[in-house]
């Protein structure tokens, strides 16, 4: 026999012996998997979990209409505007988060305590028992879950092109869950103090610049309306708040009027 012919038999002998191999470590798989406590128990813990399904990276984009806004802004920037505008969305996806941490917590407590059916052979086992616990500490590793998304990576893009299509600028930054979490805690401060009373208060009266006290007091033809008294008359005109700030009334033409300081000290904050 040539070695041209004992090649391509040695390849079959081989392939016949591999197929063998496998053949038979796919039976002891199949009657530990049937057989194993440890794995019953394993099967009926997975069956417990499911987590959930979150994209690990996303990417965001904002194209500016022209150069000087670009060069004003920020990948940063931009992060803060897009969650301030999405903060529901982005909760939403921190406590997602959060839920398939705590669950992989507890998943993985209870596949650790799992380690009390290990090496449990069953009686009149058609495998010796070395060789069963070798395929059951096998099928145990692989058939634990993987960590589910537990943090998430958001890149958020800036761009300009001029009119013409010849200049194309981009910055780009990728911040991850931490920093994300961060701005929602700054968001939700930042939006809990505007609602209390004296911030409120204190942002109507900033409306009240020099420009805006001289259009109420024109319209006004620069009389106090309750008195009808002007400068001329020796008093000091001031810009009323008809309905008072400090009881909910806004800066707004229609609840600013021109009285004189007396009329305006008689009338302090009644409506």
């Amino acid at each position: 026999m040539t070695s041209n012919e004992i090649g391509p038999i040695i390849v079959i002998v081989l392939f016949i012996i591999g197929l063998i191999i496998f053949s038979v470590r796919a039976s002891r798989i199949s009657y530990v998997k049937s057989n194993s406590i440890l794995i019953g128990e394993l099967r009926s813990l997975n069956s417990e979990f499911t987590f959930i399904k979150i994209r690990e990276y996303t990417k965001y984009y904002f194209a500016h209409d022209t150069k000087r806004k670009f060069d004003r802004d920020s990948p940063y920037d931009f992060m803060n505007r897009h969650v301030y505008e999405n903060l529901n969305s982005y909760k939403d996806l921190t406590n997602k988060i959060s839920i398939n941490l705590s669950m992989y917590n507890n998943y993985l407590d209870s596949y650790d305590n799992l380690r009390d059916f290990n090496g449990q052979v069953p009686d009149n086992s058609k495998l010796k028992e070395k060789v069963f616990i070798k395929y059951e500490e096998m099928l145990y590793r692989s058939m634990k879950f993987n960590s589910p998304t537990t943090n998430f990576f958001v890149e958020y893009y800036i761009t300009y092109t001029s009119p013409k299509g010849q200049n194309h600028y981009k910055d780009c930054a990728e911040y991850p869950m931490n920093i994300i979490e961060q701005n929602i805690y700054e968001i939700e401060v930042d939006i809990k103090k505007k609602k209390t009373r004296q911030y409120r208060i204190k942002a109507e009266r900033s409306i009240m610049t020099d420009s805006k006290r001289y259009e109420i007091m024109k319209r006004d033809n620069f009389k106090c309306k309750i008195c009808g008294s002007s400068a001329n008359d020796g008093v000091k005109l001031h810009v009323d708040h008809i309905y008072p700030v400090s009881r909910g009334g806004k800066s707004t033409n229609d609840n600013l009027q021109t009285l004189c300081d007396r009329c305006n000290m008689g009338k302090s904050d009644k409506i």
